[in-house]
């Protein structure tokens, strides 16, 4: 098995006249350009003829004292040549920029091939990427850069265009069919396979970026048995020619690269064309869920990301022969279930997965490094957010409901789907760590991941800047229920404190008449507590409140009677054992009790809120 190293691209030299050149050029073209955009003038409708007629003639040279056909023509062209060939240099410049602003196929189909491949391997493939080629009776590898994956794609694209399409001519305008044939072609001859294991423990370890760069490798090595033996999976299995393996394709001295490199790991595993899981420490389907893959903080997003996967054992070998990719194969599934408690529907769709879920996936699982519990999180949450190795696990995860909270709005509310005690952190109702989800409720919440809040939620020192409906209650421990609510609704809490001072839970009775008032309890014998509800919501234009079925909120004191709870007023927050779930009732005088379930939610005009014994106030907590 041979292994070389790709050397670092060598930099394009330029003579001191080239950019001078090059601005003329571009205010030329630029001119020709804002003539083609100023209307419908008999000028901007010359300009855009004479274009056209100059794109029919492209095979046709162009000189300097040419007529006003040939000068545009040549405008046009120098655009085009000048963004081709900063594309090629990895540059998004103002040639690049014009181009694309021109209305209609200003390019020939060979720049549409190389601006779309450009765009595929800059922006949807790893930095760099192990390269298979078969060599006599060897597979060789080679670590390539983006440049030269480009290259060696461009090479077979433009051979794959001269063997499918005989009849292309390069220089021509490309139709539709034309841009859609070529980006099939991308997709069909830049896949590549992505590799997810757990690391080597022992010495002398996995290969790294520096080790192969420098040759300083063992090929009898654990580490570089392991990078041989993806290369010829990926080869002889799946038909692949390119694999990204962690170890070896990011160099972690570079900070910038180990930035976007764990920002783009989730896209690059869903961009794969297979991800080929080893499981080091397993040998057969029936142990397949204790190993320790399953236990690792990173392995839960390459296990949800990518469309295609197909686990093999310590030998190499597949668990299931009898599929291309193993989300279809029962047995492996069922297997990987039992170890992750994912279920069939969640793996249809991570989207769908509730926020407080997903958190509870990665409680139980380990990093190696602290912060990387947040880090490993942000392609499950579709956000971003910069790496900061030593800011420690507290800060990270405070940085990642931060940019949740800023990049989402529908199912956020299960955000505060957790409980435990109080977190020590800037947020009464926000944890510290993903651990807090474990005792997520699992009540129905459906309505809830479409609701939205009422205003957008600020996370700040002071705490999360959030509207919440509250809801007076009393105790009515070893007392029956009084069914006498201020208004048209009640609601039943049954709740066991974080810190169990006794065994038998409380139980309240939310918008009880006996809360009624700004003076507080009619009924002095009762301690009044109040329920601060999150998942409420506005409608439409008549600035009517929703108010979900199933409500989830927190349990507080407030130091101000009810109906005069201000944002800045004092309060004592209870946590408790589980979430605060519960279900609202309506009056209904038909029913034995006079109250059934409020199952289509509750609608209510502002002015309405008082007369049921609601409040809505905006408070940090």
């Amino acid at each position: 098995m041979q292994a070389t190293a790709d050397p670092a691209p060598a930099q394009s030299s330029s003579s001191g006249s080239e950019p001078k050149l090059h601005a003329e050029d571009l205010i030329r073209a630029l001119k020709s350009f804002v003539l083609k955009i100023v209307g419908d003038s008999a000028s901007a409708v010359n300009v855009k003829t004479v274009i056209e007629i100059a794109l029919d003639r492209e095979d046709q040279p162009s000189t300097e004292q040419a007529d006003s056909d040939d000068e545009v023509h040549s405008e046009v062209g120098l655009i085009r040549r000048a963004a081709v060939s900063d594309r090629k240099l990895g540059y998004s410049s103002f040639a690049c920029q014009v181009e694309n602003a021109m209305e209609g196929p200003w390019y020939t189909i060979e720049e549409k091939l190389q601006g779309c491949l450009h765009d595929h391997v800059f922006n949807k493939m790893p930095i760099r990427l192990l390269c298979f080629e078969k060599h006599e009776s060897n597979l060789r590898i080679e670590l390539l850069e983006r440049s030269s994956i480009f290259s060696r794609l461009e090479s077979k694209l433009r051979a794959a265009l001269h063997t499918n399409y005989p009849s292309w001519k390069l220089s021509a305008v490309p139709t539709k069919s034309n841009e859609r044939a070529i980006g099939d072609l991308i997709s069909k001859y830049a896949r590549y396979a992505i590799l997810s294991h757990t690391w080597l423990r022992s010495a002398p370890g996995e290969v790294t970026y520096g080790d192969w760069t420098t040759s300083c490798f063992n090929t009898d090595d654990p580490g570089y048995r392991k990078l041989v033996n993806f290369a010829q999976v990926a080869w002889a299995d799946h038909g692949l020619t390119f694999g990204w393996m962690d170890t070896v394709c990011i160099n972690k001295e570079s900070s910038s690269e180990l930035d976007e490199s764990i920002r783009s790991m989730y896209t690059w595993y869903g961009h794969a064309a297979m991800c080929i899981v080893h499981l080091s420490e397993t040998e057969s389907l029936i142990d397949m869920h204790l190993d320790p893959w399953f236990t690792r903080g990173w392995t839960l997003q390459e296990l949800l990301a990518p469309q295609y996967i197909k686990f093999y054992n310590r030998n190499w070998e597949k668990f299931a022969q009898d599929s291309s990719s193993d989300r279809d194969n029962n047995l492996v599934m069922g297997q990987i279930c039992h170890a992750t408690t994912i279920t069939m529907a969640e793996f249809t769709n991570i989207h769908i997965i509730p926020f407080s879920r997903r958190m509870q996936l990665a409680a139980a699982r380990e990093v190696t490094r602290e912060e990387d519990t947040a880090y490993s999180l942000m392609g499950i949450f579709d956000v971003s957010m910069a790496i900061a190795y030593g800011e420690g696990a507290k800060r990270a995860f405070f940085r990642l409901l931060q940019e949740i909270l800023n990049s989402h709005s529908e199912g956020i509310f299960d955000l505060f789907n957790w409980a435990g005690e109080k977190p020590a952190s800037a947020s009464e109702i926000l944890p510290t760590t993903p651990q807090h989800y474990l005792r997520r409720s699992f009540a129905k919440l459906t309505l809830n991941s479409y609701m939205r809040p009422l205003e957008p939620l600020t996370l700040t020192h002071m705490g999360l800047c959030i509207p919440v409906l509250l809801m007076p209650a009393v105790s009515i421990d070893g007392l029956a229920r009084n069914i006498n609510p201020i208004g048209d609704y009640d609601a039943i809490a049954i709740i066991s404190p974080e810190k169990m001072y006794r065994r038998i839970p409380t139980t309240y009775d939310l918008l009880d008449s006996r809360v009624s008032g700004p003076d507080g309890l009619k009924d002095a014998g009762h301690c009044q507590y109040t329920f601060a509800v999150f998942n409420i919501q506005r409608l439409g234009t008549s600035g009517a409140f929703f108010i979900s079925p199933t409500c989830i909120a927190i349990l507080l004191k407030c130091s101000e009677p009810p109906g005069k709870v201000t944002s800045t007023g004092d309060f004592a927050h209870f946590y408790t054992k589980e979430p605060i779930v519960f279900q609202m009732q309506k009056r209904d005088e038909t029913s034995k009790d006079n109250m059934v379930l409020a199952h289509e939610g509750i609608h209510l005009l502002p002015d309405e809120l008082e007369k049921h014994g609601m409040q809505l106030i905006s408070k940090y907590l």
